[in-house]
C-alpha cells in the first residue's frame, strides 16, 4: 500500500525483512531528493520505502502502479511545474520551471499565426492542464499549454504579427524565462550564414575566384542594407575563418533569430549551366514541416527577388536536407546566388556591382518576409 506523509510518497511493504536499515539512496532527478527505506517502528515485520521530493512550486507528480504479485511500479516524469505571463513594457514574459532542464524546440506556425514551443521529454503537471492567459499587449493575443503528446508539453502564443523572442536560463536549465517582442524592425534579429570559410573555400571558379570570398563579400553588404533599415543582424562569419556547420544553426536558434539565410554559389561539372537557384527544407510530417507555409514563402521571395535583380536563368526552388536548414528552427533558406562553375556568372560574382545586386534583392525579400 501507499499514501502520502507531508508532500512525500510512504510506501508500506509489510512482510520483508531489510537487512540494512535506515538506508538512504540519492537520487536528485525528475523532482527526487532520494529513497529511505527503513523499519516500521508502529509495524513489526514491515519495511517502509519513503519517496522525499524536492522543494518545488507545485507537489511533484508521479504515478503508481502495480504490476505482477510483489511489484509496484513508481513513475516520477520529468515535468513542467510552473508557467507565469506577465507583460513588462513592450515585451510578454513567460517563466517556466521544470524538475529537468526545459530544452525547447521553437517554429512558427500560420493561419492563425502562432509562435510555439515544443518541450520534448517533459510532462505537464496535471494542475497546469488548461492553463491559458489572454495577453494585453499590442501583437498578441493570448498564451496557453498543454500535452501536445505523451512526451511533449507545449506552449503556445497567439500573435497577430511576427514575434521575435530572447531565451535566459537559470538553476542548471530548469527555469526556462522567454522574451517575446512584436518583430518591427528594430524587434527582428536576422542571421545571415556566409557559406564557407577558413579551411573550406567551397567551390572554385575557372579563374580561381573562391566561393567563400563571395559569399562573405554578399553577405556583409546584405547585413548593411538590413541595419540601415534598422533590423538587428549577426553573421555566422564575418572574417575568412571556419565555422562548422551545426553551430551556425545553434547560433541563430540561441539568439531567437526571426529568419535565417545561407548564401552561397552554385557550381557543376558542366561549366555551361547557369542560373539563380533557392533552396528549403520543411518535409511534411516532421516538425520543420508546421513551418512548410513559412519556409516556401521565404524561399519563393528569395528566388523571386534574385531573379529580378541579377538577370540569370531561373534555376527555381529546390528542397533539400542542408545542414543549416535542418538544424535552425526559424524560418529559413539558402540562395545560390549564380554559378561560379561557370565562367560568365564568375566574372559577375566577381563585380562588385553584381554583388551589390545581389545583396539587395536578399535583402528586399527578408524585409518583405519579415513585413508580413
Amino acid at each position: 500500500s501507499w499514501e502520502e506523509d507531508d508532500g512525500n510518497l510512504v510506501v508500506t511493504v509489510p512482510g520483508v525483512t531489510l537487512i540494512r536499515t535506515p538506508q538512504s539512496i540519492a537520487v536528485g532527478k525528475a523532482g527526487v531528493d532520494r529513497v529511505v527505506t527503513k523499519f516500521s517502528s508502529a509495524q513489526p515485520g514491515t519495511a517502509l520505502v519513503e519517496v522525499r521530493f524536492t522543494d518545488e512550486p507545485l507537489p511533484v507528480y508521479y504515478r503508481v502502479q502495480k504490476g505482477p504479485p510483489g511489484e509496484l511500479r513508481i513513475e516520477v516524469p520529468n515535468q513542467i511545474n510552473r508557467i507565469e505571463a506577465d507583460v513588462e513594457g513592450e515585451e510578454l514574459v513567460l517563466r517556466l520551471a521544470g524538475t529537468a532542464p526545459l530544452d525547447y524546440q521553437a517554429f512558427t506556425l500560420l493561419n492563425p499565426r502562432r509562435l510555439v514551443f515544443d518541450f520534448s521529454g517533459l510532462v505537464l503537471h496535471p494542475f497546469l492542464l488548461g492553463w491559458e492567459k489572454s495577453i494585453g499587449l499590442e501583437g498578441f493575443t493570448e498564451a496557453r499549454i498543454g500535452q501536445f503528446q505523451a512526451d511533449v508539453a507545449r506552449l503556445v502564443v497567439e500573435t497577430k504579427c511576427r514575434v521575435s523572442y530572447a531565451a535566459a536560463r537559470e538553476d542548471g536549465g530548469r527555469c526556462l524565462t522567454l522574451r517575446l517582442e512584436a518583430a518591427g524592425a528594430a524587434g527582428s534579429l536576422v542571421v545571415i550564414d556566409p557559406g564557407h570559410g577558413g579551411s573550406d573555400p567551397g567551390a572554385v571558379g575557372p579563374t580561381g575566384l573562391r566561393e567563400k570570398d563571395v559569399n562573405l563579400a554578399i553577405s556583409q553588404i546584405v547585413a548593411e542594407i538590413l541595419r540601415g533599415q534598422g533590423y538587428q543582424v549577426v553573421l555566422t562569419r564575418d572574417g575568412d575563418y571556419t565555422v562548422d556547420l551545426l553551430p551556425r544553426a545553434q547560433l541563430a536558434n540561441g539568439m531567437g533569430a526571426a529568419v535565417f539565410v545561407s548564401i552561397h554559389c552554385n557550381a557543376s561539372i558542366n561549366r555551361s549551366m547557369g542560373g539563380t537557384a533557392t533552396y528549403t527544407y520543411a518535409p511534411i510530417g516532421t516538425t520543420l514541416g508546421q513551418q512548410r507555409d513559412e519556409r516556401l514563402y521565404l524561399a519563393e521571395l528569395l528566388q523571386e527577388e534574385m531573379v529580378i535583380a541579377l538577370g540569370l536563368r531561373d534555376a527555381g526552388i529546390f528542397e533539400e536536407n542542408f545542414s543549416v536548414l535542418r538544424n535552425t528552427q526559424m524560418p529559413a533558406a539558402l540562395c545560390e546566388v549564380a554559378f561560379i562553375s561557370n565562367y560568365n556568372e564568375e566574372q559577375l560574382l566577381a563585380s562588385d556591382d553584381f554583388r551589390r545586386r545581389a545583396a539587395e534583392a536578399i535583402a528586399r525579400a527578408i524585409a518583405r518576409f519579415l513585413a508580413g
